[in-house]
């Protein structure tokens, strides 16, 4: 995106730079919380994680602000923009079915590709036939999680376009529109 802030024009790019006309050591530390730069991978790489092999824990409890904190200790930070809600358990973020209500950086810990990951988070969904989340970077590498028109939650995850390159594991029944569920995806 593109800002005028602080009298200086800021464009912030797709893999987490800010580009800066001005003093760019001043905008992106004094900026606003969505311009400061992301770290790059080796940065997250010097850090350890709160818990061995956790690249990323979103606890999407800050209420309101452009970011969701990385709890995991790498500072994968996402940028927010759903909108902050109170929900059951305090606050959370609404997304509205829209693809992007938060984005997370790419990076190679994030291509799961055919290794083993687990995928957690509550939701409760108000509508089906939507994509609840996903690390789209289609053809090579890519995980999303559907809620299908019929409610089940579907798993997909792809490496390439060719046959046997893709696998679409889904859940046995439906998920509630009324209540909280906890849904848990574990590839091994």
């Amino acid at each position: 995106g593109l800002i005028a802030a602080q009298g200086r024009l800021l464009l912030a790019t797709e893999d987490g730079r800010v580009l800066c006309m001005g003093d760019p050591a001043e905008a992106v530390a004094n900026g606003p919380a969505f311009l400061r730069k992301a770290p790059d991978e080796a940065e997250i790489a010097a850090r350890t994680p709160v818990e061995p092999g956790l690249v990323g824990h979103w606890k999407l409890d800050e209420g309101e602000g452009e970011l969701a904190a990385d709890s995991s200790g790498l500072g994968r930070d996402a940028e927010v923009y759903g909108a902050w809600v109170t929900g059951e358990f305090g606050a959370c973020l609404k997304c509205a079915g829209i693809p992007g209500s938060l984005s997370i950086a790419d990076g190679p810990a994030l291509h799961f590709g055919a290794g083993d990951f687990s995928l957690s988070f509550w939701t409760r969904p108000d509508s089906y036939d939507q994509r609840i989340m996903g690390k789209e970077r289609f053809p090579e590498n890519w995980w999303v999680i559907n809620l299908l028109p019929d409610g089940r939650a579907e798993l997909v995850l792809g490496q390439s376009t060719a046959a046997g390159k893709s696998v679409r594991p889904t859940t046995k029944s439906a998920l509630p529109t009324d209540r909280w569920t906890h849904l848990a995806f574990v590839v091994d």
